[in-house]
């Protein structure tokens, strides 16, 4: 049976780890993974920016001034004309010229004479991103005038944000370049076929230049900075008007000056057109600023890398390997101090590597997976803990049942003596203890005693007491004498620094009389058959058992009168507290004792003690054991 819960237990954790391990292998929790990455670009200061990039916006003031949109082709030309006389290096257009129109001309021979014109097309593609054809091309006149086209599709993640861009698409055994990239490896003077592509690994433009990709030839869009904080922003219209208050000799709005050598980036930035998306920063981002970051990273050879799945999944090995350490070796609370200390230490660990160093590790799921892994472990410690707990329950409950069998079974039968006792441990077990010795038919010793602390060594320690007890008490010695030398024995052996307080009387039936002596324990109490009196049996000089050798104990002999009772107690009673944290007290118990009427039981009165007690403390717990021995003289 053991060697099969051996099995299912390995089976059972072998299964957990290889789930595990594919989880974080096939990114499982990539939609919440792009969310903690989000948090880390938001964390980053602005990126290095290509100073010679030019954002040329079509935003709400260029669409009021000139119309309604699309624009008549002509007012393009103009702007190619106007770049192209202030000498900008390369005019990047993100927009689409696939229907005829009447100023196509007019269009076609500024991209020829400027020479630095680029055009996009589109790809048609499935939902696996795989080309199903071209859905849009510019026309064949602007294909031909160009200085070269290229695609601008752009994949959104599945939450809907760009975080990524195919660099190249494989098509008809051809690969086709992003047309940021075409741009960028112009403005670098690196012709397509010096270009070395690995799938899956990089791709690589120059020695110095290595740009990571995953199997599908995506980049990771390093962002340089929110929308309007990055890059050199013009107007559309501003840049027209400027030439035109030029030529009459106006001061222009814009410095046509500054747009020397500059890559521009022509497109819609005006809200409410489809070419705004989110993005990692913004919730509307311009597709124009996604071509332009593309660029910037290219040829400013900084990127972002993603490490592999394989090293990912080390990582997540090595800090459940430690959560689990910690989990295991701690106890419950300090453990989990740790596991935040190393949760946090995590997070700040993929915050710095990001924000400096442009490497992302996964985040969500060693995240996710440690917090579960520390709240099972955690179960698993309490299923053990409480397989141990319900085992020592057993012990315990075979340990109380033990030391029943140290105490009297059956109280004696006497003619002269009614007895009433019990004894209530605070725990399973007691350092509470009471003996009743039968010397004769005519004298009966009565034991009444308290070990120090409670639970299983008071108990252990309470069994080696009446062992000794019996011992001492064979030769029907005195009081005095048997406390003398118990106490010897008890100081010879013991090495707990445990200690007894008893109360020891032998009542002699035939004389009427009780010989009482005193270990440290409580008076014994005295209520007076005829007149109702208490009065408390004290013997001078007693200290407790087990503290000193060679101490001597006192004995006194007290007369008793038919009707009388003794009631012999330990400290639980007198020292039961109550919600208020008051004590029962001695008081009390006297005057519990005094109602008591001269024709009830002993184990009546025992039962009136008991439920006052139990009145007083209400729903207070039992903190001490209580013992309770009533006799009464018949």
């Amino acid at each position: 049976m053991k060697k099969k819960t051996k099995i299912l237990k390995i089976l059972f954790l072998s299964i957990s780890f290889i789930a595990i391990g594919l989880i974080s292998y096939f990114r499982v929790f990539d939609v919440f993974e792009f969310q903690t990455l989000d948090l880390r670009f938001k964390a980053r200061f602005l990126q290095k920016q290509n100073e010679n990039i030019a954002l040329i916006e079509i935003s709400e003031d260029s669409i009021n001034k000139i119309g309604r949109w699309p624009f008549d082709r002509e007012w393009h030309a103009e702007l190619i004309n106007i770049l192209d006389e202030y000498q900008v290096r390369s005019i990047f257009f993100d927009l689409l010229f696939s229907e005829t129109s009447h100023s196509d001309k007019a269009l076609i021979d500024s991209t020829k004479n400027a020479d630095c014109v680029y055009y996009p097309y589109v790809f048609k593609l499935d939902k696996h991103q795989e080309i199903l054809g071209v859905e849009a091309r510019p026309l064949e006149e602007l294909d031909v005038a160009s200085h070269g086209i290229g695609y601008i599709n752009i994949i959104s993640d599945p939450d809907g944000k760009n975080r990524k861009v195919p660099l190249y698409f494989e098509y008809e055994n051809k690969y086709f370049p992003h047309l940021a990239l075409l741009i960028a490896c112009d403005y670098l003077g690196i012709s397509q076929e010096e270009i070395l592509i690995k799938k899956g690994k990089f791709i690589q433009i120059t020695p110095q230049i290595k740009i990571p990709i995953d199997n599908k030839y995506r980049m990771l869009i390093n962002y340089a900075g929110p929308w309007e904080k990055t890059f050199k922003h013009y107007s559309y219209i501003d840049i027209i008007k400027s030439y035109s208050q030029l030529k009459n000799n106006k001061k222009p709005i814009i410095n046509l000056n500054e747009l020397k050598d500059k890559v521009c980036f022509v497109g819609l930035t005006a809200s409410g057109l489809h070419d705004l998306n989110p993005m990692p920063l913004e919730s509307r981002y311009p597709n124009l600023g996604v071509h332009a970051n593309i660029f910037n990273s290219i040829v400013e050879n900084i990127f972002l890398r993603r490490i592999s799945k394989f090293l990912n999944l080390l990582i997540l090995g090595f800090v459940l390997a430690i959560i689990s350490f910690v989990t295991l070796r701690r106890e419950t609370f300090f453990s989990a101090y740790l596991l935040t200390a190393i949760l946090l230490g995590y997070i700040l660990v993929s915050f710095i590597l990001f924000i400096f160093f442009g490497i992302w590790i996964d985040l969500f799921c060693p995240l996710l997976i440690g917090v579960l892994l520390y709240l099972s472990l955690i179960f698993f410690k309490y299923l053990l803990e409480l397989q141990k707990r319900q085992m020592i329950e057993k012990e315990l409950d075979l340990a109380k049942e033990i030391q029943r069998s140290f105490l009297p079974l059956v109280l004696p039968q006497r003619k002269t003596l009614s007895i009433a006792a019990t004894m209530s441990p605070a725990k399973h077990v007691a350092g509470d203890l009471y003996q009743f010795i039968d010397f004769s038919q005519d004298r009966l010793g009565i034991v009444v005693g308290d070990v120090s602390g409670k639970g299983v060594p008071a108990a252990l320690f309470m069994a080696k007491v009446i062992s000794e007890l019996k011992f001492q008490t064979r030769d029907n010695i005195s009081p005095s004498s048997t406390l003398f030398n118990l106490n010897s024995s008890l100081c010879l052996d013991s090495k707990t620094g445990l200690f007894v307080t008893l109360s020891y009387a032998i009542i002699d039936e035939r004389e009427r009389k009780i010989l009482l002596s005193d270990g440290g324990h409580l008076p014994v109490l005295l209520k007076k058959g005829g007149s109702g009196e208490i009065i408390l049996l004290k013997v001078s000089g007693g200290m407790p058992l087990g503290v000193m050798e060679e101490v001597e104990f006192s004995q006194r002999e007290f007369q008793l009168s038919s009707g009388d009772v003794l009631v012999f107690y330990s400290d639980g009673i007198t020292e039961a507290k109550n919600i208020k944290r008051e004590e029962f007290g001695e008081k009390r118990l006297i005057e519990t004792l005094k109602k008591c009427g001269a024709e009830e039981k002993s184990s009546e009165i025992l039962e009136n003690i008991e439920k006052e007690i139990k009145k007083f403390t209400g729903k207070a717990s039992q903190h001490d054991d209580i013992t309770i021995v009533v006799i009464k003289i018949k």
